[in-house]
């Protein structure tokens, strides 16, 4: 409590979920809504890639987030 450095979730989001299942990619390519907002074409090309920096993980972690958000109150 008395450290005020910020510490973050640092794990590859493959690590924990496979990106390449269809449930998972169904929840961002699919969604209408949420098409508006990213370029789905280019957040294919991310979950086909082999190897995701930190910073594509936690895009596509925050992406997935919105999803199942827009999902559950559209």
């Amino acid at each position: 409590l008395e450290s005020r450095n910020k510490i973050g979730f640092n794990i590859n989001i493959s690590d924990i979920l496979n990106i390449k299942s269809s449930k998972f990619q169904n929840i961002i390519l699919k969604n209408k809504s949420l098409s508006n907002f990213v370029n789905t074409k280019k957040i294919n090309h991310l979950i086909k890639k082999s190897k995701l920096n930190n910073q594509e993980s936690h895009f596509l972690f925050s992406v997935l987030n919105i999803g199942i958000f827009l999902n559950k109150y559209e």
